[in-house]
């Protein structure tokens, strides 16, 4: 014990004398952060269903040559000229029009007629294909309206009838649809049914119906990767910035990095150094992803799997002024002591724990 007290002592002195490099100690600054935005919507919804009236204006026609169909042939759903996967492959111009982010081949089944428009325009409103064939079932991101009355139904709402029928609902009851004369020929702005109920009113989840527009929203969830405290989720909108949370979780005898969406990663992809005034913390990517907590051991300064003498000399170095592990995210690992600065304490911290003294690594 004699020994190792002596060796412990003769480092202090190295460390010690390397402290006269430092020109200053580390100045601890308020967190700015940015003010999260709102989301820049795909568009008025008002609006998308005009550029689609403007696209296929009354009188025109569903259908792969833009003809009329057979009437015979389209109302037994046999003709390919109304059915929507033979329109798109036929008019590669139509796959300009949808939103960018959206996946058009969620809409390629055989669907004809009616119901290929009706399926078309909800793609074309809401970004959202519509991956049912059933036209009872609805499709992912879309929710079924308990309500049949058209009181309850909103400008792009889908709306069957039991016929069956297809309609984009425009207000007022009128309708945006096709197919009527059964030759897939487009009805703009015109009623249909007699003021009938319909059997099933569809919505976009999308839908905000307040403001009568489109908003895209994904989640990101926590997980705290061996540790505990992870933060609630948040949603983000599309095309906004998201300020991840700033809720740190614990993690016995580990320090915490940040976040990763990989759970084996070992490197923080987002991370809070507010000491530093450093922040990797916004996120961007209009998808859903999960954020992993990324963790070193405690002491683990050049985050190489172990605490060794090596990491003392990294503290060091870095109060020397000279280049070391300690910079970026390397600042949160080289705070052995957890007490928000990088100075001598962290590294007779290391030295201690290695001399197997008690220590704040060992907590």
């Amino acid at each position: 014990m004699k020994i190792i007290t002596e060796k412990i002592a003769g480092l202090a002195v190295a460390v010690a004398m390397s402290a006269i490099f430092i020109s200053m100690l580390i100045v601890t600054v308020n967190a700015s952060y940015p003010a999260p935005t709102w989301t820049v919507p795909r568009g008025n919804v008002q609006q998308r269903i005009h550029q689609l009236q403007q696209m296929f204006p009354h009188g025109s026609y569903f259908s792969a040559d833009g003809k009329a169909c057979d009437t015979f042939i389209c109302v037994n759903n046999r003709c390919n000229n109304c059915r929507i996967d033979h329109i798109m492959s036929q008019n590669p111009q139509l796959r300009y029009a949808e939103p960018p982010d959206a996946d058009i081949r969620g809409i390629f089944n055989q669907t004809w007629s009616c119901a290929a428009f009706a399926r078309y325009a909800y793609f074309y409103i809401f970004g959202n294909p519509w991956n049912s064939y059933d036209p009872m079932t609805p499709p992912t991101r879309t929710r079924f309206i308990e309500s049949k009355s058209l009181s309850d139904a909103l400008p792009g709402d889908i709306i069957v009838w039991g016929d069956p029928h297809w309609a984009v609902y425009l207000g007022n009851n009128l309708f945006f649809h096709a197919n009527i004369g059964a030759t897939n020929m487009i009805s703009y702005g015109t009623p249909y049914g007699g003021g009938r109920a319909p059997d099933r009113i569809y919505r976009a989840v999308n839908y905000d119906s307040i403001n009568n527009t489109t908003v895209e929203s994904y989640t990101i969830t926590y997980y705290a990767n061996g540790g505990s405290g992870a933060p609630e989720s948040q949603t983000k909108y599309y095309l906004a910035d998201l300020l991840l949370s700033d809720k740190v979780p614990v993690r016995s005898r580990y320090t915490f990095l940040g976040w990763s969406t990989y759970s084996t990663s070992a490197n923080a992809t987002y991370y809070r150094v507010p000491n530093q005034n450093i922040y990797e913390h916004v996120y961007t990517a209009n998808r859903s992803n999960p954020m992993y907590a990324v963790w070193c051991k405690k002491g683990d300064v050049d985050r190489n799997g172990a605490v060794a003498i090596a990491d003392v000399l990294e503290i060091l170095k870095y109060l020397a002024k000279m280049d070391s592990a300690i910079r970026g995210v390397g600042f949160l690992s080289g705070d052995a002591n957890g007490d928000g600065q990088v100075t001598i304490a962290d590294a007779l911290e290391i030295l201690k724990y290695l001399a197997k003294m008690p220590s704040s690594l060992d907590n």
